[in-house]
């Protein structure tokens, strides 16, 4: 077993880092900003074990490939920046972390770069993950959003996506973004569009991604209500469902545990001819309210 350091200005004392054949085993120092040495290629899933108190970490040009666990245990991380070299990162980094401002990449990565706060897969033009303080880029850089990119960015209250990403916003990239209010398309995207604070797929009637605050259009531009498209929003207690919507996907209200009460604007007949991918977010602890009487009530 050996002990390794480096001398920066964080600091750091040889006694920081417990190193063994280029595995990070335990970081025993007490510093909120870790610059990791060279000598480390592989991070330990239990080498921050208690050090909620990290805030910014910079990884070495000896890491080529990052995983999320490790970093499970940095619960308060506002600073991450990958180097130069790393060309596999595991998005589930970004995995509620509400206190995460800055997403930087090293420059001459070749296969991804950052830009104002968010992680961008260059060649296929994917936001891989994203922080509280990211703004999309509206230079053409981004046409896509991973699935799961937002998810658990507990401060994210607004985000506007502009009209270059034209290609696909996956299911739940916003998931468990609990203080979301605000939701917002530039004009001239030709896939989607926003209304009510809703991010609508034009082509096909589709609300992808709602939050506390949407208000669900009743001029038929939406038709159905896509799979996670409110998923993880605790301050949604109750929503109005506009009887031009006939289709509710797989989980489209899945944690949203403070929704009590739906008013859906149609007839208990129109309700029951729903067509629904999964009934089970509507089995248990919901009060259906059309408006010609209650449906059902767990």
């Amino acid at each position: 077993m050996s002990f390794f350091s480096i001398t920066s200005d964080t600091e750091i004392s040889l006694e920081d880092y417990e190193i063994e054949e280029g595995v990070l085993k335990r970081y025993l120092g007490n510093k909120p900003t870790l610059v990791l040495p060279d000598t480390v290629r592989e991070i330990d899933a239990s080498a921050f074990c208690g050090c909620s108190y990290v805030h910014s970490i910079v990884l070495p040009t000896s890491m080529t490939s990052v995983s999320h666990k490790p970093f499970l245990m940095l619960s308060r991380l506002a600073s991450i920046t990958f180097a130069k070299t790393t060309t596999e990162i595991d998005p589930a980094i970004f995995l509620n972390k509400p206190d995460l401002t800055s997403v930087t990449v090293a420059e001459g990565n070749p296969k991804y770069h950052s830009r104002n706060n968010c992680l961008i897969e260059t060649a296929t033009k994917t936001l891989v993950g994203g922080c509280t303080s990211s703004v999309i880029p509206d230079d053409g850089s981004v046409i896509e959003i991973q699935d799961g990119a937002f998810s658990g960015c507990k401060n994210l209250t607004s985000i506007t996506i502009p009209a270059c990403v034209n290609k696909k916003i996956s299911p739940s990239s916003f998931g468990n973004c609990c203080d979301l209010v605000s939701l917002f398309v530039a004009e001239g995207n030709p896939k989607y569009h926003s209304c009510g604070n809703c991010i609508i797929e034009t082509k096909t009637n589709t609300l992808i991604v709602g939050c506390q605050k949407s208000v669900i259009p009743a001029d038929g531009s939406v038709t159905r209500i896509g799979e996670y498209a409110f998923f993880g929003c605790p301050g949604l207690t109750e929503i109005v469902i506009p009887s031009c919507v006939s289709e509710i996907d797989t989980f489209a209200f899945f944690q949203c545990n403070s929704l009590k009460t739906i008013t859906f604007l149609g007839t208990v007949k129109q309700w029951k001819q729903f067509r629904f991918s999964d009934k089970t977010d509507f089995d248990t602890g919901f009060m259906i309210v059309c408006s010609d009487g209650i449906l059902r009530q767990d």
